[in-house]
Parts: structure tokens; sequence; C-alpha cells
């Protein structure tokens, strides 16, 4: 059996959003619904993935992502400080353009 995904608005209300509205995807399997919306969905060539460093040192959902992305992956940044700091988020923001990264993924853990 296929699985089916469900894609709409995060928000009803969508009153002064810049860009692409943020959406809400569940139903496919995380590695094929990124690849999915980062081609079709965004249209993008150049992403940048920001990791957790629990998730990059305890699974491969790292690795995986970035197979799954193959040569669109310019950039990786693992770990940010938790209540992160305004010159790490201009760190990230810098390399990101260095690097001409046209979409950012954030792959992190939590409850």
């Amino acid at each position: 059996m296929t699985p089916t995904e469900t894609l709409h608005s995060a928000f009803t209300d969508e009153k002064g959003s810049r860009g692409t509205p943020p959406l809400m995807s569940y139903g496919l399997p995380f590695l094929e619904a990124c690849s999915r919306h980062v081609a079709s969905t965004f249209r993008k060539l150049k992403v940048y993935i920001i990791c957790s460093s629990s998730v990059a040192k305890n699974t491969s959902s790292l690795e995986d992502l970035q197979h799954a992305l193959g040569n669109k992956v310019v950039g990786v940044r693992i770990g940010l400080r938790p209540h992160t700091f305004m010159s790490e988020v201009l760190e990230v923001i810098e390399d990101a353009r260095i690097e001409h990264a046209d979409l950012i993924i954030t792959l992190v853990g939590g409850a």
C-alpha cells in the first residue's frame, strides 16, 4: 500500500504572510516528504541543513537526509546552543549566504 500525504496550510490566517506560507505535511515518510517538497513544492536547488548535535551524534537521520537530497545539499550546521545567541544565528545566515542556499531544513529532536 502506497502512503498518502496530507498537505495543508499550517495556519488558517495567512494575512501578512510573505512568500510560501508554512505548510503541514503528514502521511509520508520524512525523507520522501523532504525530497518531494524540496523538488516540487518549493522548487529549490541549494539546501542548507541545520541539525541538532544529539540527532547528528545518536542517529543516522542527518546522513539519511543528505543521501536523500544528494547534490542539493550545499551546507550543514551541526549544533546550536539552547536559547541560541544572535551571534550563532548570524553565523548560520552568513554560511547559508556564502553557499547560496535557497532553502533551510532543520533536523532536530525534542519532546
